[in-house]
């Protein structure tokens, strides 16, 4: 009974209220600076989030209670000391209500759209199966601690479960390609240095390929006829210009020649009884939505030939396009056909990008560029050694060559985080056949093949139903006179409510909120205006039911202090009085 009485005094004892009030104010301190310098996301999860913050909390609420249920003063006094401790106690359960249930999100919608979902902050990650969602998992905030999740449905149990668990959150992280020696392979690529003053980018791009792997503007093209290579290079001008070349594989027979060639008869394909004839050319193929190609300019943007198959099983036409080969496997409509057809374009007549690599059939590279004004410029390369290139200050070389590449692919861990990171989850799978690792980037889908089954891995946000549909409307922007700096913007939003009551328009403006339902809405930032786009506008979106709990205890607290401040005021009255009445008497 002693220690218990020495606790409970210690517990209601002022000295641990000053204490604690002295540790909060400190650790609300470290916080701002902390804020300043790793941002808010941090200072919430090192410091106002964190167990021993909360914990910080709890015991000044069990100090004022003890203090509340120990209190001897007179009736007068205590009234005051009531109502202003059991005001800061409300105002600690209000937070605890805040902490607990309240709802805060994003919403981010582009004129004319609509939403009625919030975007809150709790990661999680979902894995679906074919048919189904199977679980969304929610996250720790910053924590990486383990989320298991049976990736077989529930039923007997078969002794086969796969398991998956979120093993590390990785603050920041950026995808790798690294391209392999592969003798199943027949991919040849080269690995391209892009320097800039003291800045130099690296990319893999393969042969005969649209795009280099990281978009930078250079293509790779191999040429296989010599007198081609030479008038590419400026060294033979007596040949006429070629649109470039359709090869042709049928049979295990392959029949490569000039696109005017297959114009202007059809060439027949070895024993088989078929033939193919060229029977339009287009230098820029566009598809309109009825999915017919047309002539969409003179410019050879995406060079095209229509392409006759003739055989024992009738005629047969096709598109070929040089940039993207596989375009009818794309669209939906992948035919199995007799032949397989390949056009590449010439790079004088078609050049796909500014830089184009060229190696011919002695396995010499040329680097050719073409400016703006259509001029040609030809250097000759070698691994290891950068060349000019006809814009200012940027080099180009060739790194590397691999004759039989493969690309793979692979997540990596970013430090320190970049100013926008993105996080990312490396996950252990645990499967009959053994234990291994997969990371799945924020917002890029990764697949995962146990056996026969195929699941769909999603690493993304928890969002909330609003109950209500929100709309923008319309978003402005104001500016300074005389300037295009921003001075305040506004959203024009209409809420559809069919419980509530429709808002059909709402303006929602820098420290102008507006409610509905229980939300807040702030307006918290935009995108776009620009190059036709239309403006995005991001709206913060807030669901806090302690807030009217914490501001009644705030009046609570302002009462008590007045009660005090009247009562010390009337008491230092009476006593002057009192002291002032004997003087009276005896004069």
């Amino acid at each position: 009974m002693p220690l218990l009485s020495s606790l409970s005094s210690f517990l209601a004892s002022t000295f641990l209220g000053c204490l604690l009030l002295m540790l909060l104010a400190a650790a609300m301190a470290a916080a701002t600076v902390y804020e300043t310098v790793a941002g808010s996301e941090a200072a919430m999860t090192a410091f106002y989030g964190s167990p021993w913050f909360a914990g910080l909390l709890a015991l000044l609420g069990i100090n004022l209670a003890a203090g509340l249920a120990g209190h001897r003063a007179s009736p007068a006094r205590r009234t005051a000391f009531l109502v202003t401790h059991a005001s800061v106690i409300v105002v600690l359960l209000g937070a605890v209500m805040t902490w607990g249930w309240s709802i805060r999100g994003q919403i981010t919608l582009a004129e004319g759209t609509s939403t009625d979902r919030l975007v809150v902050d709790q990661e999680l990650l979902r894995v679906e199966s074919e048919t189904a969602v199977i679980a969304e998992v929610p996250l720790p905030a910053g924590a990486s601690r383990a989320r298991t999740v049976d990736l077989i449905p529930s039923g007997p149990p078969d002794g086969s479960g796969s398991r998956l668990s979120v093993a590390r959150r990785l603050a920041d992280s950026r995808t790798v390609e690294r391209v392999l020696q592969d003798p199943a392979s027949s991919r040849p690529a080269l690995e391209v240095t892009l320097e800039h003053r003291e800045e130099s980018s690296s990319v893999w791009i393969f042969a005969d390929e649209a795009d280099s792997s990281g978009g930078l503007p250079v293509a790779y093209r191999r040429i296989d006829d010599q007198r081609e290579m030479a008038r590419l290079l400026g060294e033979d001008t007596t040949g006429p210009t070629s649109a470039g070349v359709l090869r042709v594989e049928c049979d295990e027979q392959t029949v490569e020649r000039a696109v005017e060639e297959y114009m202007s008869a059809a060439i027949p394909l070895g024993r088989s009884g078929r033939a193919v004839k060229v029977l339009r050319y287009l230098p820029h193929a566009v598809v309109g939505e009825d999915r017919q190609v047309a002539d969409g300019g003179d410019g050879p943007a995406n060079p095209a030939v229509e392409v006759e198959i003739l055989g024992p099983d009738g005629p047969t036409r096709r598109w070929v396009f040089a940039r993207f080969p596989e375009f009818d496997a794309m669209h939906g409509r992948e035919e199995r056909l007799p032949v397989r057809l390949r056009f590449i374009a010439s790079p004088t007549t078609a050049p796909s990008t500014p830089i184009e690599i060229l190696q011919g059939p002695d396995k010499r590279l040329f680097a050719r560029f073409t400016t703006g004004t259509r001029e040609v410029r030809i250097e000759p390369l070698a691994e290891g050694r950068m060349v000019p290139t006809p814009w200012p200050e940027l080099r180009l070389g060739v790194t590397r060559s691999v004759e039989q590449a493969r690309l793979e692919t692979s997540i990596e861990e970013v430090r320190p985080p970049r100013p926008d990171p993105v996080p990312a989850l490396r996950l252990s799978v645990t499967t009959p056949q053994g234990p291994r690792e997969i990371t799945v980037r924020k917002y890029a889908p990764e697949h995962l093949d146990i056996g026969p089954r195929h699941y769909r891995l999603v690493y993304t946000d928890r969002q909330v139903p609003l109950g209500f549909n929100v709309a923008l409307r319309q978003f402005q922007v104001r500016t300074y006179p005389g300037s295009s700096r921003p001075r305040a913007f506004e959203s024009r939003i209409a809420i559809a409510d069919p419980i509530r009551g429709d808002q059909p328009e709402v303006v929602v403006s820098m420290n102008h909120p507006a409610e509905h339902g229980g939300y807040s809405f702030f307006q918290s930032g935009y995108g776009g205006g620009q190059d036709g786009r239309p403006f995005t506008s991001t709206l913060s979106v807030s669901w806090d039911p302690g807030r009217p709990v914490a501001f009644a205890g705030y009046l609570g607290m302002i009462a008590g202090m007045l009660i005090g401040l009247l009562r010390r005021q009337t008491l230092g009255s009476t006593a002057s009085t009192e002291a002032a009445s004997p003087a009276d008497g005896r004069s």
